[in-house]
């Protein structure tokens, strides 16, 4: 069985899967174009040590990083079955679900507020 998210390299790894799957992806990739994925991580893994870890490392409006890319809501769907797979490829437990349920949450979230502003 899978273990828990139990660190920062825990989720540093996450990540990395998770962005390397995105860029396969033909659909989303176009997305990440122009993106500094380097420092885009970090920003990423700061982001969830905050959400599963607690660590106040995140800095930031999440939404506003995001509001300058091309997103479709097709996007959305895609993002949030990526991240589940990778999160179930990874790990199970308390932490995982967490990480998944949140997902969900931030998706619909963006949603939301892309449709407000037309975009979807």
């Amino acid at each position: 069985m899978a273990k828990d998210i139990e660190d920062r390299a825990d989720i540093e790894g996450l990540v990395d899967d998770f962005y390397r799957r995105l860029l396969a992806d033909e659909t989303i990739a176009p997305v990440f174009t122009g993106i500094q994925l380097e420092a885009h991580l970090t920003v990423i893994a700061n982001f969830w040590v905050m959400i599963l870890l607690g660590q106040d490392v995140y800095r930031g409006n999440t939404f506003q990083r995001h509001v300058h890319l091309p997103i479709e809501d097709r996007h959305f769907d895609i993002w949030l079955a990526h991240w589940t797979a990778t999160v179930d490829d990874h790990f199970a437990g308390e932490r995982a679900d967490v990480a998944k349920a949140r997902a969900v949450g931030l998706a619909a979230i963006f949603r939301g507020k892309f449709r407000a502003l037309g975009r979807t």
